[in-house]
Parts: structure tokens; C-alpha cells; sequence
């Protein structure tokens, strides 16, 4: 039997002016903790974008650098493996990469 669950590997953002900034992530349970206004509740809703959520992503100073996105997962099935460009309103592309 195989495994059921999508496995997020990580979440990267890459801009041609900026070094990209990576967010990794374990297998199992992973946790987003830290001080107020560090990323926690914009980094899930760049996952929920990335993952076909309709809303558009809040334009902050600090993405502005970035131009693309990428969610790096791993699905049960590689048969039903695909791939998917997302562009928000705002002037950052994002890319699904498995």
C-alpha cells in the first residue's frame, strides 16, 4: 500500500537581486514558530497558494525582492505527478517544482 500524503520538501524564493531564501521541511510533523511579524502566517499562505488556494497573496515590503517561488513536494503516486505556474496579482511568479 502506498502512502497517502503529499509531502511538502520545501519552499524556496529566488529574485535575480537577492540570494534565495529557503524554508525546508521534515518529514512528519513541522512546526512555524517565532516572534511576531517573522513570516509564520505569510509562509501559509503562500502554501495554500501554491496548493491551489484562490486568494491572492498580501503584497509586504519583504517579498518584494523576490520574483518566483518554488514548493518542492512529493506525491504517492509519480503517475499522477504534475506540474503547475501560478501567477498571483501582485508581480511575484510562482512555480510548483516536484
Amino acid at each position: 500500500m502506498t502512502d497517502p500524503r503529499l509531502i511538502l520538501g520545501g519552499l524556496t524564493f529566488t529574485g535575480s537581486k537577492v540570494e534565495p531564501v529557503k524554508l525546508g521541511f521534515s518529514r512528519g510533523l513541522n512546526i512555524l514558530y517565532g516572534a511576531s511579524n517573522t513570516g509564520k502566517s505569510f509562509t501559509l499562505k503562500v502554501l495554500d497558494f501554491m496548493l491551489g488556494g484562490s486568494r491572492d497573496l498580501p503584497d509586504i515590503e519583504q517579498r518584494r525582492a523576490y520574483e518566483r517561488a518554488w514548493l518542492a513536494i512529493d506525491l504517492p503516486k509519480p503517475e499522477r505527478q504534475h506540474s503547475r505556474v501560478r501567477w498571483p496579482a501582485a508581480p511575484l511568479n510562482f512555480m510548483l517544482a516536484m
